[in-house]
């Protein structure tokens, strides 16, 4: 500890409080011990620690939470009565067992002269002397004890047999001979009736085992043969003959009007092509020498022909679907008599409720003018056609047309719309009279 030089001799500094002091005497009350010269010794001795004076520390007086108030105690239920409390019950003890005191014994009555107790005479006991007793005494009687009940006994004391047994008089056939009572039972005689009645038992037993054996058994184990079951004749049915209905041909819509002396003409074809399509065409006659147009429908195997096999019969080359898939499946045919001898074939299309001439127009032109075999529509051959091709025309009535020239004798090819009607015609006049007669 540095020493602290500011405080000589004066009060201690806190400093000096807490440094322990050492001041104490040069050998701390302690001898000195001696070296090695004898002297004693000048280290020395450690000094003394007293203990440090500290000032006590003074410490905060606690701090409790308040305590709260008590609330008033609540009066404590009434205690239920307590059921009153039974002495208990004790059992008397068991006296001790005391056995009982016998009876004193009373004056011995004196043995009869002649016993051996009093120096009488000893006799040795035989089987003689006890049958004779057993005598006396009522055994082996002839009669049956009578149920009174048994004698009473004799308050006379035994002295003993009075005379001796005779042997000689005893057998064994007095013993085991029965007497009149003890004799062996009848046998039971067996009633004739009776035995009857259990041969005739028996017997029927043996006769129902015989049938059984004889007759029931080998017809069970036979083998039954089915019973003969004499052949039926079958008269073989024919059948009735089935009537194949009359096929009724498909109604045909006629897109002309005529009068009713002219009716249409169905026409059936015998083949799809085109030369059963030109000899029905020839069916058709007109007589006189007027102009007259006639109706006809096409039939295959009872089927109308549609517009898309006609076109396959005349323009075999066209692979286009627009007449299937644009036109109704009926068509109305016409052939028109010109006066001078020449007739003139032509067909009518109406387009279906889901096409429209704006968008059809275009594609039936195209199959119709780029065609080699549009003379496969006349009935006879109307020469080459014109290199000029197709050109547009128009008709009286105001409506147009396309035509094209074939030969040099003027025939020529039409075809128009009129509404949603189609006209395809192999004459100009044809033309003009099926445009006069269509339905509106």
């Amino acid at each position: 500890m540095p020493e602290n030089n500011n405080n000589l001799g004066g009060s201690p500094t806190p400093e000096d409080k807490l440094t322990p002091n050492f001041s104490a005497p040069e050998n701390f009350g302690l001898p000195s011990a001696p070296n090695l010269n004898g002297e004693p010794s000048r280290i020395p001795s450690p000094p003394t620690v007293s203990e440090p004076v500290v000032s006590p520390i003074p410490k905060p007086a606690p701090v409790y939470a308040p305590i709260p108030p008590v609330s008033p105690a609540q009066p404590m239920p009434p205690m239920p009565p307590r059921p009153p409390i039974m002495p208990p019950t004790t059992t008397p003890p068991t006296p001790p067992f005391v056995p009982p005191t016998p009876a004193p014994l009373g004056p011995r009555t004196p043995e009869p002269a002649g016993s051996p107790v009093n120096g009488g005479e000893s006799t040795v006991r035989t089987m003689a002397g006890d049958l004779s007793t057993l005598k006396s005494a009522g055994g082996f009687v002839s009669e049956a004890p009578k149920p009174s009940g048994m004698p009473a006994a004799s308050s006379k004391p035994f002295s003993g047999p009075e005379k001796p047994v005779d042997l000689s008089s005893f057998s064994s056939a007095s013993i085991f001979t029965p007497g009149k009572d003890a004799a062996s039972p009848k046998s039971k005689e067996v009633s004739p009736k009776l035995l009857w009645i259990i041969i005739g038992i028996i017997a029927t037993a043996a006769i129902l085992a015989v049938v059984y054996i004889v007759v029931i058994l080998p017809g069970r184990n036979a083998v039954k043969t089915p019973l003969a079951v004499a052949p039926v004749a079958v008269v073989p049915q024919t059948p009735a003959a089935t009537t194949t209905p009359a096929a009724v041909p498909p109604v045909h819509q006629s897109y002309l009007i005529l009068s009713t002396s002219t009716p249409a003409s169905t026409l059936a074809l015998a083949n799809l092509d085109l030369t059963s399509l030109m000899t029905a065409l020839g069916q058709i006659k007109f007589s006189g020498s007027a102009k007259a147009i006639q109706e006809f429908s096409l039939t295959y195997q009872n089927n109308l022909v549609d517009p898309t096999e006609l076109m396959s019969l005349a323009l075999p080359e066209a692979t286009s679907t627009v007449f299937g898939t644009n036109f109704e499946k009926d068509l109305t045919g016409f052939l028109y008599a010109d006066g001078a001898g020449d007739i003139f074939p032509g067909y009518i299309f109406r387009l279906n409720a889901s096409s429209t001439v704006s968008g059809t127009q275009k594609e039936v032109s195209a199959v119709i003018e780029s065609s080699p075999n549009l003379t496969n529509f006349y009935l006879v051959s109307p020469g080459k056609e014109s290199a000029s091709g197709f050109i547009s025309a128009t008709l009286p009535n105001g409506n147009k047309v396309r035509s094209v020239k074939f030969g040099s004798q003027g025939y020529v090819f039409e075809y128009g719309w009129v509404n949603n009607y189609l006209i395809l015609s192999t004459s100009y006049h044809a033309i003009l009279e099926a445009e006069s007669l269509l339905q509106p």
